[in-house]
């Protein structure tokens, strides 16, 4: 006769067919419903261990890139000093510039050919011009005949012009047309001034004007610069002199020009 599981004292689970005595000697196969784990978290805790080779250091794993600094915002007041200092060393430079081209010398070129062929030998073929040194350190002081000038025109006021010196105060000039009048004495403190073309019609100078102030000369020409072959000093004592100057005594009154 066989009696219920309740007789025999023993349990019984609802989903197994052996008793809770059976089951002290026997073990069923894995299932969900005996295991308190789950699968995945068995296998992470069973798990082999990462075997690395002898003598191997570990480097920690690399930091993170750093996040850069803010960048500094530009100092507007360093830019306009900058600014201001750079305008201010220009200012200087020009300045100085100026003053040596008003003061001291001046690399000009010549133009027209009142001075041929002494200046501009080459105009009549290539219309080339000559280019000279003029020295404006006191121009209107010790001022000699057969000196080439650079003078501003009386007749035209914007224009300098480049004549010889001919004859200075106290020396009479016989005159040539269209001046007014057959001989002119040089007053004080001016010079009589022709160009070296003999054609009188290509040179505007004292026979048309009269003698010139000493205080429009800007400067004295004394070197000729280019081109390379004419390169030389101008020397008044190579100009011969001309026929048509009596010299007279020279200066009249001591006159002093700045």
């Amino acid at each position: 006769m066989r009696l219920p599981p309740k007789s025999l004292g023993i349990g019984h689970c609802s989903q197994c067919t052996l008793s809770s005595v059976v089951r002290r000697f026997y073990i069923p196969p894995f299932s969900d419903h005996h295991a308190s784990v789950s699968p995945t978290r068995l296998s992470e805790q069973y798990q082999p261990s990462v075997l690395h080779p002898p003598n191997t250091i570990l480097q920690p794993p690399p930091p993170s890139s750093p996040i850069p600094p803010p960048k500094p915002k530009p100092r507007r007041f360093h830019h306009a000093g900058t600014l201001i200092s750079g305008l201010t060393t220009f200012t200087a430079i020009c300045a100085f510039i100026s003053f040596i081209k008003e003061n001291v010398f001046e690399i000009k070129s010549v133009a027209g050919e009142s001075m041929y062929p002494f200046l501009n030998s080459d105009f009549n073929s290539s219309l080339q011009k000559d280019i000279v040194w003029v020295n404006k350190w006191r121009p209107g002081e010790d001022v000699r005949r057969g000196m080439v000038i650079a003078f501003w025109s009386p007749n035209h006021p914007n224009v300098v012009a480049v004549k010889r010196v001919i004859a200075l105060e106290g020396d009479v000039v016989v005159t040539k047309p269209p001046y007014p009048f057959p001989r002119e004495e040089v007053p004080v403190g001016h010079v009589w001034v022709e160009g070296d073309v003999e054609n009188r019609e290509k040179s505007l100078d004292s026979n048309y004007y009269g003698p010139v102030s000493k205080s429009l000369i800007e400067g004295k020409v004394t070197h000729i610069v280019w081109p390379s072959d004419k390169r030389c000093k101008i020397d008044p004592e190579d100009w011969k002199g001309s026929p048509r100057v009596l010299e007279g005594r020279g200066k009249v009154e001591k006159t002093e020009f700045y």
